[in-house]
């Protein structure tokens, strides 16, 4: 297959920007899990923060929550963070 060479450019720009795209959902699913396994550990596996957890499409909010948990903090500080609106 003869591409042009501004062809071979497009594709793997899009190339580049489908494989960053992938890697961040991948941080942000893995992020998720962590921060639920550390919810089911402190806080046992039927929480309403679990559910919560589970519906957060922002980024922020997820690290933000990592981070409180690493500081342990208590359910209603968690549950502040879940009721912010995402930055």
């Amino acid at each position: 297959m003869n591409m042009r060479r501004e062809e071979r450019e497009t594709v793997m720009e899009l190339t580049t920007s489908w494989e960053l795209k992938g890697r961040e959902e991948g941080r942000k699913e893995g992020r998720k899990e962590s921060i639920i396994e550390m919810l089911e550990h402190r806080f046992g596996k039927s929480t309403d923060l679990l559910t919560a957890v589970e519906a957060v499409q922002s980024d922020d909010v997820l690290k933000r929550l990592f981070t409180a948990l690493l500081n342990h903090a208590d359910r209603e500080a968690l549950s502040q963070i879940l009721r912010e609106p995402a930055a």
